[in-house]
């Protein structure tokens, strides 16, 4: 997949996302929930234009992401994963979308799930699906791991990625399984814990790997 197949099937999901929303606005409560506590209850609320908002958010979004490559101080190693980066921005707009679908469940009555564990669930996911393609990211300053360490090498770069592949995949899928079989009242600390975990071991890796390469 090239960015134009990527910007394809982004437009044809975006219009297909605005069209869904415009057909179930009107049969919609003046307030749907927007927000569920740690047991699932819905804690808080707002207008059903909040839906409209989060697909401004999203287009944006979409926006942002095609802008960056082009204006990325190292934009040049983008053309190199542009099938890994394609892919990532397809699967980011599946991601929001599913969450927006959620939210119309939710405010329709007719949800056969918890949406906390919906929503749980649908992130870990994503880092599981991301973690699959992190060790093919090249350096750059919008995507991947980010630290001043894997930006002050390539070297540090590529074998921070390559580690922390395999731990967001592992990670991502363990925190997906505890999100549908863990107990509502823990389900939100594990994953709070696993994600701070996931995203700790590279940052410390990173920095050790560049003290050796310093060395």
């Amino acid at each position: 997949m090239n960015n134009k197949n990527a910007n394809y099937i982004n437009a044809i999901l975006m219009i297909l996302t605005l069209i869904g929303i415009s057909v179930v606005y009107k049969g919609l409560d003046a307030n749907i929930p927007t927000h569920w506590g740690l047991d699932g209850t819905v804690d808080k609320s707002g207008p059903k234009s909040t839906l409209y908002l989060l697909y401004s958010i999203l287009l944006g979004i979409n926006v942002l992401l095609i802008i960056i490559s082009k204006i990325d101080p190292k934009k040049e190693n983008f053309k190199v994963f542009e099938r890994t980066y394609s892919i990532f921005r397809v699967v980011f707009n599946i991601f929001f979308i599913a969450i927006i679908s959620i939210m119309i469940l939710a405010a329709k009555g007719n949800s056969s799930f918890n949406t906390t564990t919906a929503v749980l669930f649908s992130v870990s996911l994503l880092l599981a699906i991301i973690g699959n393609y992190l060790p093919k990211f090249k350096s750059n300053y919008s995507a991947g791991i980010r630290t001043p360490w894997t930006l002050a090498s390539n070297n540090v770069w590529s074998k921070t990625h390559r580690m922390a592949g395999p731990i967001w995949v592992l990670g991502g899928t363990i925190l997906a399984i505890t999100s549908i079989l863990l107990p509502m009242s823990i389900k939100m600390i594990v994953f709070i814990i696993g994600v701070l975990i996931m995203s700790l071991i590279p940052v410390v890796y990173s920095y050790i790997e560049f003290q050796k390469e310093k060395r």
